[in-house]
């Protein structure tokens, strides 16, 4: 049953228009229960006047047509929502229209049977409003592009540090190590969110790294902004201060810099190895987490919040159009990739699960939240 199932998914994913068809239609469907649905609360219940609920029901029924065909079907985030709106509101109803001109001439000039004329006038009314959506009122508009830029040095290695007094001089031993061996050129950037333990003085006695400082705690993602704005590498590491993943991971990463602009390790892939798991709360917050990314924001992607990416120039610009200050800016920046056409690609880690981690249950809760708000913010156009 395995193998069949995979089968289809694969045939699916190739045959894209076939994909999006059988979208189009369970899409349909509901939008015409909706309309139905409304249509008899609006006219049997509240007593309106026939033709208005069916006005009404048709503009509901259409609204929730248009945003699932839009973000699910198509997958469409860019160009004038208005526009595309307009459009496939005519296109509804011009199906409207045609449906019933077909009625009328099968029934009334050939004398079809009603149901046998309306499931043919179906079958062609839809293949007809599927071709107009997809090609007049989505059709896919050219995404920008970022021109890659060489950097100064190598690579710049990026690590937000909060309170990580324990592990900090560790994992920039174990970095610096790798990074002479392996770099002729390099930076170590390290960004201390306002810790409260020892870490700071730690940092202070660190030679040849670039130390910068928070006035108050922003979080992680406000962090890693401040140091890809000073970072002078063509390609650009950030990674965790508690060293979940290891350095070396970079050797598996560098393979892909030709062909990709965004690489970022995965704990969910099949080839990923966890050492230690988190606890079970924090695993089924993460597992929800990354099915809402999939959904909304970017459906490739199985684990947009590991703290271990690896990016070249064109990825940089983006930094400064993030709004998120903490955990959620992975996959806000994601989307941002997605949107500027950017190559991205996710590949598997080795990672160890830091049973002092400085992420809380209520971390998790607002990251989901934040999901949400990058739909937002690209709704009213805050990424243009």
């Amino acid at each position: 049953m395995e193998w069949y199932k995979s089968l289809i998914i694969n045939y699916l994913n190739k045959n894209k228009a076939i994909k999006h068809f059988i979208k189009f239609c369970i899409v349909g469907l509901f939008s015409t229960l909706i309309d139905l649905s409304f249509y008899l609360f609006l006219e049997r219940i509240l007593e309106v006047y026939y033709l208005l609920a069916a006005g009404l029901a048709f503009v509901i029924a259409s609204s929730f047509s248009f945003i699932f065909n839009r973000f699910w079907t198509f997958r469409i985030d860019h160009g004038q929502k208005r526009t595309q709106y307009f459009k496939f509101i005519i296109v509804a109803s011009g199906g409207l229209i045609l449906t019933e001109l077909i009625l009328y001439t099968l029934v009334d000039k050939f004398l079809y049977y009603d149901i046998l004329a309306k499931l043919i006038a179906i079958i062609i009314v839809v293949n007809w409003n599927f071709i107009l959506q997809k090609y007049w009122a989505f059709k896919k508009e050219n995404k920008r592009n970022i021109e890659n830029i060489k950097g100064n040095l190598d690579i710049s290695i990026i690590i937000p540090v909060y309170n990580e007094e324990k592990v900090i001089l560790k994992t920039i031993s174990e970095v610096k190590e790798y990074i002479q061996s392996n770099f002729n050129t390099w930076e170590i950037i390290i960004i201390d969110d306002k810790s409260e333990d020892n870490s700071l003085n730690i940092l202070q006695k660190i030679k040849d790294i670039k130390l910068l400082r928070n006035l108050r705690n922003h979080g992680k993602g406000y962090s890693i902004v401040k140091g890809v704005k000073e970072a002078k590498g063509s390609l650009i590491l950030f990674m965790d201060a508690d060293n979940s993943t290891r350095i070396k991971e970079l050797d598996n990463f560098i393979k892909y810099t030709s062909n990709y602009d965004l690489i970022i390790g995965s704990r969910a892939l099949k080839d990923s190895k966890i050492n230690i798991k988190q606890g079970i709360l924090k695993r089924n917050l993460g597992k929800l987490g990354n099915l809402l990314v999939r959904i909304f924001i970017y459906p490739k992607v199985y684990d947009s919040q590991c703290g271990f990416k690896l990016f070249n120039n064109k990825v940089k610009p983006l930094f400064s159009k993030l709004t998120i200050e903490d955990w959620g800016f992975d996959f806000e920046l994601l989307f941002l990739a997605k949107e500027y056409n950017l190559n991205i690609k996710e590949l598997p880690i080795t990672w160890t699960n830091n049973t002092d981690s400085k992420v809380r249950g209520i971390d998790y809760l607002k990251t989901l939240l934040q999901v949400f708000k990058v739909r937002f913010n690209n709704l009213i156009n805050k990424y243009k």
